[in-house]
């Protein structure tokens, strides 16, 4: 009889099992293989720990956790109590992870990155919590951006207390997704493209107090259109905007222009950038819809925004490419399409291809 222990409940799982001698004829007895399920369905999100890598599920209502050192899978995560609802955002506070649930639900979910345990869902009250998207940490408290409340949530890491929820006309939130730290301030992404003044621009807030610091919107400099996600070099902010194909880049200590990266001024092959992430000295960009379906992965220097190298085809196969994260040596990009979905790994290094998930 073979037992296995640590699985999710609620979670069903393939378990391929290859027999030899179990009766015994006095030789050793080989190992038994056995093949777990990463249970992928759209997977749209991420986060790394340190030491493992969390997934997000959009279709699967769940959480697929693996190790970052060789791509094994750990568990996954779903059902009671959890109860994730169309899961879209993560993120790391040091020792637990806060999962924003978009469905109906309006949620955030907290758990142990320890061993993946629950610990409370976030809902109702005082948070206001409304088309749930985006989440980041500042330290000591999460932010939470609320897309169609038009909101930006504050609450306790410690216990998850509510803080405010900031809801004014002078902040410009129009349909808030992207939100990042950069050690001072938050920066909102304002991805609604129907409002000149609101939409299609960021908005900055003190992390201290959650007051107004300004809106960066004017499309004869910035020309934001849906941007999508923000990454911080430690210096400069890179804003992906989908629609626009194109990447740009401001200071984060006044929120000054630097410059627009697009296809027109050098050979980035963006293509719905929706995805970003910081190596160190580069960023890396994914391109959802490069050729057709398949997507692409852009990688530049944060020195002066020049371009290194785009991969696609194989062996990556990116398929609808919409997030990508690094864990401090590789990189993990995730496929929301064909078969459920995987996860694409990649040395950071040089771009090398070494191994898809599952």
């Amino acid at each position: 009889m073979c037992t296995i222990s640590g699985l999710a409940n609620g979670t069903m799982y393939k378990i391929a099992v290859r027999a030899s001698n179990i009766k015994g004829t006095g030789r050793a007895s080989k190992p038994l293989k056995v093949t777990l399920s990463y249970n992928f369905a759209d997977p749209v999100a991420e986060a790394f720990d340190g030491t493992h890598v969390w997934v997000l599920n959009d279709q699967g209502n769940s959480v697929t956790e693996f190790n970052a050192s060789d791509g094994s899978w750990v568990q996954t995560l779903g059902g009671a109590p959890y109860g994730f609802d169309h899961p879209s955002a993560i993120t790391f506070d040091g020792s637990h992870l806060w999962v924003t649930n978009s469905g109906f639900d309006n949620s955030v979910t907290e758990f142990n990155a320890s061993g993946g345990s629950w610990v409370q869902t976030l809902r109702g009250g005082s948070y206001g919590f409304d088309g749930v998207d985006g989440i980041t940490y500042d330290g000591t408290h999460l932010w939470a951006t609320n897309g169609v409340g038009n909101s930006v949530t504050e609450f306790n890491a410690s216990d998850g207390s509510w803080v405010r929820t900031i809801q004014n006309a002078t902040y410009g939130f129009d349909s808030p997704s992207a939100i990042t730290f950069d050690g001072t301030h938050l920066w909102v992404a304002n991805s609604f493209s129907g409002s000149m003044s609101a939409g299609d621009s960021l908005t900055e807030i003190n992390a201290s107090d959650g007051s107004y610091v300004q809106q960066l919107y004017d499309p004869s400099t910035w020309d934001f259109c849906n941007p999508t996600t923000i990454a911080f070099d430690g210096t400069n902010l890179w804003v992906t905007n989908e629609c626009g194909g194109s990447v740009t880049e401001f200071r984060s200590s006044d929120g000054s222009f630097v410059q627009r990266l697009s296809n027109n001024t050098g050979n980035y092959g963006f293509a719905s950038p929706t995805g970003s992430t910081f190596d160190g000295s580069h960023i890396w960009v994914t391109n959802l819809f490069a050729n057709n379906r398949m997507s692409s992965v852009t990688e530049f220097n944060t020195s002066d925004g020049s371009p290194v190298r785009t991969l696609q085809g194989a062996p990556y196969n990116f398929l609808a490419s919409a997030a990508v994260i690094h864990d401090g040596t590789h990189l993990w990009v995730t496929n929301s399409a064909g078969k459920g979905g995987s996860v694409t790994e990649i040395d950071a290094s040089d771009g090398s291809f070494v191994q898809i998930l599952p």
